[in-house]
């Protein structure tokens, strides 16, 4: 594995996370929409050619969370980043990145703020993420899904991956 795919399955398990952390906010049965704007985002990352870029540009997260009847939490969220960079040779680089993440934690043990950690719990994500340079040099596309299904018992009951990565 490259560098730049372990970056990048760390991001995919880090937006994961804060979609998870943003859970906390979540109180009693009914929606709530969480909205807010990271700014600044920087970080750097390895382009198509092999050199670095670095980036920096606004994180956005748009949350919905609601809990269920049977005191399950559903939570919908899409994060979306607008980021300009600039590689270590000079090429300018413009990134685009967007994750969906929908999870539900059935009812049973609750966490310190009352939310449940379930199991069951159900988890899934895509991202998308395109780093595109204004010189002709290869762009770099990625593509992610992941799924998991944690049954009552604790077991997982389905898990899958894909990742993609392309230089165009």
């Amino acid at each position: 594995m490259t560098t730049f795919q372990h970056k990048s399955k760390i991001l995919a398990i880090a937006i994961a996370a804060i979609g998870l952390g943003l859970s906390s906010t979540a109180t009693a049965a009914g929606p709530t929409y969480t909205n807010f704007t990271t700014q600044p985002f920087a970080e750097t990352n390895e382009s198509c050619t092999g050199e670095t870029v670095d980036v920096s540009g606004v994180i956005r997260h748009h949350v919905v969370f609601v809990e269920d009847a049977t005191g399950g939490f559903h939570s919908n969220g899409i994060f979306t980043t607008i980021a300009k960079g600039i590689s270590s040779s000079g090429t300018r680089y413009v990134l685009n990145f967007t994750d969906r993440l929908s999870q539900y934690f059935g009812p049973g043990e609750l966490d310190d703020e009352g939310i449940p950690l379930g199991p069951p719990v159900i988890a899934t994500a895509t991202f998308s993420f395109r780093l595109i340079s204004n010189d002709g040099s290869p762009n770099l596309i990625m593509r992610a899904k992941f799924h998991i299904t944690i049954n009552a018992n604790g077991e997982v009951a389905a898990f899958a991956d894909d990742f993609q990565i392309d230089c165009r």
